[in-house]
């Protein structure tokens, strides 16, 4: 079998590849073609080393494997094939590398280094630490052999190489562990509705167009199951919006326990609910609505109805339109009641499951953190230089490199506090410039940067380019880049290439690292704004606007447009989403930049004012309302009615259903647009 037909046999034996998993590849790819790269510069300005044919054939086949991988990137990416692919690929970058070091020379040779730059830029792309450690195993004994058959270098130069630029991978591992971590719950938390827990509009909504193509590739049978709560307005009106949206809470809880483990629950509306049902036919979907109903009844009573692919529709749409009509027609059918007092005290008494948050200063205090515990590693390396190998300086560089490990040991202690400083930007900046001139007279004592102690000028650069904003790592990186110059000029450096490869290779890495940072940092911030969205009428969710809230803030207003349900009932749930996407638009409008518009759920809406008087602002926005509908509007203001947003919100609601009791707010005031 030639080449060409194994790759076509492994094409088209494979399932369809993600798109995400091949621009990882290729991303790989890239990166992996730097060191080679960077070795063929050196090679052919020093063509009259010795082994340059043999080094240059080698770096030759690294860039053609290298490039080979981007290409067939779509057959890398079927997961039977990475798997084999992706380590031995790996595995053989870092040999090359090492080849290429041996050949040159050893470990003290201008290219002894390339194989831990390759081993950095390796750990970016690491997922998992345990593979990685495999990696990293084949990575030291690699380097190990460069050591032992090349030049050694100076006394406890490799140790030293070997211990930094691995505590280097490993915190650059770390940290985009972390982070991924970070983007995972952020990710879930966009989907979440912060109210009940279940996935809100927009993860519901993906999570149904997914589960619809895989009931399409299979045929298996799909059901979509949609439940509207009887009355469950007269709870908010009777009892308080808090009340109801502890009943949802519950609610919510009840269907999840209720539903098996891999059926997806979402609320999609203020009293509405919904699930994916996989693998279940009509027959085994109506014996489940009637089991809900049952079960329901004791807590929320509810009108649920289904559809069932392929038998009541092939599209989303028919199938939303066939449970809808199920569910308008178990409303006639039945005597609908709300909720009784007893299952509503309950469920206030029971209390809520705290949100799922993630700390917004999270990434900032590993960043700093990081960098002090590459202070520490970098101290403890200086420290055990002076004791095993007997520098003649031992005792002022052994004082240097305690002062640097204290400087480390604060920035982690107190990573919290300097990541939350208004001018953390300029006690980042001066920590590092101290690092910088306490490492700068380490390697001034130990004979310059072919001694050990100049390692530290090029360790913690990476880290920095992985975890900073450009604005931060540039700077830092230009004030470490110059104290290694000045100590190759000043203290001397084995030759110049040795100077440039080192540079260019930590050059390179950094230039990974702020990349691969940049791109996170986006993915980051998307998911953010989604995580704070909400996703029908894009104003703030409950969670962004409970965040939202500053001293700044004097005034409270909660709105309740009055008879929304009969919308839905009368004219279908898009006029409905229509009506709340254009109130939500209507508010921001009328409102002033220093106000935040959030919708709590439903057909409820807060605003957060900087007035202390927000009675003639809740006259306007019922004004602007007025076109297409009514809205009742409760007040309160920070320090007459309370002085935390808890607070303020309770005295609001209440005034809002005061409000709603002494006015004909139950009748349906929606005009189309």
């Amino acid at each position: 079998m030639t080449a060409r037909e194994w790759l076509v046999r492994i094409r088209h034996g494979c399932r369809p590849h993600p798109v995400p998993r091949v621009r990882f590849i290729r991303a790989g790819a890239r990166n992996d073609m730097l060191v080679p790269g960077l070795f063929l510069v050196y090679a052919l300005a020093t063509s009259g080393a010795p082994n340059r044919p043999v080094t240059l054939a080698v770096a030759v086949v690294m860039l053609a494997l290298s490039g080979l991988a981007w290409w067939q990137a779509p057959v890398l990416a079927a997961p039977r094939v990475l798997r084999l692919a992706g380590p031995a690929g790996t595995m053989l970058h870092l040999l090359g590398a090492a080849a290429l070091g041996l050949l040159d020379g050893g470990v003290g040779s201008p290219a002894g280094s390339l194989v831990l730059f390759a081993l950095v830029i390796v750990a970016l792309r690491a997922v998992r630490p345990g593979p990685f450690g495999a990696v990293t195993v084949v990575g030291a004994g690699a380097y190990g052999m460069i050591w032992f058959l090349g030049d050694p270098g100076p006394p406890g130069y490799a140790p030293a190489c070997l211990l930094g630029f691995g505590g280097v991978a490993y915190l650059c591992l770390k940290h985009t562990t972390a982070l991924a971590s970070l983007r995972r719950r952020l990710a879930r938390v966009s989907v979440t509705d912060p109210l009940t827990g279940a996935l809100n509009r927009r993860g519901f909504d993906e999570r149904l167009a997914r589960d619809l193509a895989d009931a399409e590739r299979t045929g298996r049978p799909m059901t979509l199951l949609l439940a509207d709560l009887d009355l469950f307005k007269q709870v908010n009106d009777q009892y308080g919006h808090q009340a109801g949206d502890h009943l949802l809470a519950a609610l919510a809880d009840r269907l999840g326990r209720e539903l098996r483990a891999p059926d997806a629950v979402g609320r999609i509306g203020g009293d509405e609910f919904a699930a994916v049902l996989a693998g279940l036919g009509p027959a085994e979907a109506a014996a489940v609505v009637a089991r809900l109903r049952t079960e329901l009844a004791g807590l929320a009573p509810a009108s649920i109805g289904h559809a069932c692919f392929p038998a009541d529709g092939s599209t989303l749409d028919e199938l939303r339109r066939a449970a809808d009509a199920r569910v308008y027609a178990d409303k006639q059918s039945r005597d609908r009641r709300p909720p009784s007092a007893g299952a509503v005290a309950a469920a206030v008494e029971a209390g809520m499951r705290p949100a799922v948050r993630v700390s917004g200063g999270e990434r900032r205090h590993r960043s700093v953190a990081d960098v002090g515990w590459m202070s520490m590693l970098g101290s403890a390396c200086g420290l055990l230089y002076t004791v095993v190998f007997g520098e003649q300086h031992r005792l002022a560089v052994g004082v240097l490199a305690t002062v640097l490990g204290l400087a480390g040991a604060f920035m982690v202690a107190a990573a919290g506090r300097l990541s939350r400083l208004r001018r953390a930007r300029e006690v980042i900046f001066g920590l590092a410039g101290g690092q910088v001139v306490v490492i700068g007279g380490m390697a001034a004592l130990d004979g310059g940067v072919t001694g050990v102690c100049a390692l530290a000028l090029l360790c913690p650069v990476p880290l920095v380019a992985l975890t900073s904003p450009l604005r931060v790592f540039l700077p830092i990186g230009a004030l470490f880049a110059a104290m290694y110059v000045a100590v190759a000029v000043l203290f001397g450096a084995s030759s110049a290439w040795f100077v440039a490869m080192n540079l260019g290779g930590t050059a390179l890495v950094c230039a990974v690292c702020a990349v691969q940072g940049r791109a996170a940092g986006r993915r980051r911030r998307r998911l953010t704004v989604l995580s704070r969205q909400d996703p029908l009428t894009e104003v703030l969710n409950r969670r962004g606007f409970e965040q939202a809230v500053a001293p700044a803030h004097r005034a409270v207003l909660v709105l309740d447009l009055d008879g929304f349900k009969q919308v839905n009932d009368r004219h279908g749930h898009e006029a409905g989403d229509d009506l709340l996407r254009w109130v939500a638009g209507t508010l921001t409008a009328n409102l002033d930049r220093s106000s935040v518009v959030g919708r709590f759920g439903g057909d409820e809406f807060a605003v957060l004012l900087t007035t202390p008087d927000p009675e003639p602002v809740a006259e306007r926005l019922r004004v602007a309302l007025a076109e297409r509908t009514r809205a009742s509007i409760g007040t309160a203001v920070r320090g007459r009615d309370g002085d935390d947003f808890p607070a303020l919100y309770a005295h609001a609601d209440a005034a809002l259903y005061a409000q709603k009791r002494g006015a004909r707010s139950g009748e349906c005031g929606w005009l189309p647009s």
